[in-house]
């Protein structure tokens, strides 16, 4: 059917993901409960208007990596 699943990697626990923020791209481990959050959400909308849906790179997020933290 054309997809494919890979398996998370070793560093990433179980119920959590990695993410891509800012213009380095730096990869953060966020606990998938922040999926359904208001301002996750809103990251995400951003991240689909400036990037798309069609790439290979992981989820990349538009924020700067110290607000990231923040959240």
């Amino acid at each position: 059917n054309g997809s494919s699943c890979a398996a998370a990697p070793d560093d990433v626990p179980e119920g959590y993901l990695a993410v891509y923020v800012g213009e380095e791209r730096r990869r953060c481990v966020m606990s998938a409960r922040h999926l359904s959050h208001p301002w996750f959400k809103a990251l995400l909308e951003k991240a689909a208007e400036e990037f798309g849906f069609d790439h290979k790179e992981g989820l990349r997020l538009p924020c700067d990596v110290v607000a990231f933290k923040l959240m």
